[in-house]
């Protein structure tokens, strides 16, 4: 019996697969409306997609591409293009230095491509001349792109017959497996393997907090630096590369044992960083429970910790959920710390279905019968404000709080096509 069946109703896995597909290539540059193709001409040899359909964001998002791949509704050969355009923009062997006095370290990966091939390595910013990077972006790029290119390889490894030749293929003068290593070596990590940033070159850890400024240690990219060592371990396997296999087996398990203390919080949270804007991290706690890095001590607790915020109305909103627990807002002004996003609009406390999966599949292990509750509100948002609809409203939306909806990105795709493939299974 697959996950899916257990969590939904046959009626509504139908409902659920088709929507997705649907989501999926709606955010084709071709399904885009004429005025934003005729503004965004795309220059690229092959039809690229972007975060979400209709008006939102016209570029390719490594994250969000990563994340709409990974329902996979998309062609192996559409997620070949878009790797080899990441590759193929990745930062050379020396440091660029910019007018703000952001850096982009060698090898980094872009933020986003724009439709005529260009990276752009910051957010906030369609610009990929020396005027982008510097605060309130960071003074670095995102640091999510490094093992996210990582985690699309990994899929792509998976999904066709002829995964060694994939990373033996040649980008310019180097292997796609050997600018997947540089890649991995970006971001700053210290000795146990928890990823870190310092104000005078702070990065953003995860774009979906790319608003947020953060500094210290960082939770979501340390979880996400574990996924990639394991993809990296694999790769090295199937190439024969036994040494660097053992390397990358090391760093995926050696940070298990201190993840939880690092980011331990008196709530059973876990917090998103150790520094500036330290706020209980719904999404990292999930992803953390999700990926299984915890050990059982603090496993436990942050388990307890999300259904607590569950029952008590702190995280939820129609399926949707939000950064910081509204019980844990740093003030009555803002859920974080520090940031230039009004409060409770898109990262600063609104509620985002992109991570509904992590805490439906947590659930089903927990308590089925919470989490098919969860998943029929999910999924009864979705039918209710259905894009298709034509109705004036466009779900999947990229965030909501109250009767407020994301105008500037409706039909955001990470929020159906990632839950899908947790549901699924697929990942």
């Amino acid at each position: 019996m697959s996950k899916l069946a257990w969590l939904m109703s046959a009626e509504d896995e139908i409902f659920f697969t088709n929507f997705v597909q649907d989501v999926s290539n709606a955010c084709r540059y071709s399904a885009m409306s004429a005025e934003l193709r005729q503004a965004t001409p795309n220059q690229l040899p092959f039809d690229p997609v972007k975060p979400g359909g209709l008006k939102s964001y016209p570029a390719v998002w490594i994250q969000d591409f990563t994340m709409i791949f990974s329902a996979g509704f998309l062609s192996p050969e559409c997620g070949l293009d878009h790797l080899r355009l990441i590759l193929q923009t990745q930062n050379g062997e020396q440091e660029w230095k910019l007018e703000k006095g952001a850096t982009v370290p060698p090898y980094a990966i872009a933020d986003h491509i724009n439709f005529d091939g260009k990276p752009v390595f910051f957010p906030g910013t369609y610009s990929p001349s020396l005027d982008q990077g510097g605060e309130p972006w960071g003074v670095q790029p995102p640091l999510n792109n490094d093992f996210d290119v990582i985690w699309l390889t990994w899929m792509l490894v998976k999904r066709r017959p002829h995964g060694k030749a994939l990373l033996q293929e040649m980008i310019g003068s180097l292997s796609v497996y050997d600018r997947l290593r540089h890649a991995f070596q970006v971001p700053t990590a210290d000795e146990q393997g928890i990823v870190f940033t310092q104000a005078e070159k702070r990065s953003v850890g995860f774009i979906f907090c790319d608003s947020i400024y953060m500094t210290g240690k960082l939770l979501m990219p340390t979880v996400l630096r574990c996924r990639a060592a394991r993809h990296m371990r694999d790769f090295a396997t199937l190439l024969g590369k036994t040494e660097e296999a053992e390397f990358y087996a090391k760093e995926m398990t050696h940070p298990l044992t201190v993840i939880g203390k690092t980011f331990a919080h008196d709530s059973g949270w876990l917090r998103s960083c150790t520094g500036i804007s330290s706020q209980p991290d719904v999404f990292g706690t999930l992803y953390a429970l999700y990926t299984g890095v915890l050990d059982k001590e603090y496993r436990t607790r942050a388990l307890q910790a999300v259904l607590d915020g569950l029952s008590g109305g702190q995280i939820e909103q129609e399926g949707a959920l939000r950064h910081v627990p509204l019980n844990y807002s740093f003030s009555v002004n803002s859920a974080w710390e520090r940031t230039n996003t009004k409060n409770n609009t898109y990262q600063n406390g609104a509620f985002w279905h992109m991570p509904a999966g992590w805490l439906a599949h947590i659930l089903l292990g927990a308590q089925p019968k919470l989490a098919r509750q969860f998943v029929t509100r999910y999924l009864t948002h979705m039918k209710e404000e259905d894009f298709r609809k034509n109705a004036g409203t466009f779900a999947p939306w990229e965030w909501l709080f109250a009767q407020n909806r994301s105008d500037g990105c409706p039909l955001f795709g990470p929020s159906v096509t990632l839950p899908y493939a947790v549901m699924a299974g697929i990942i």
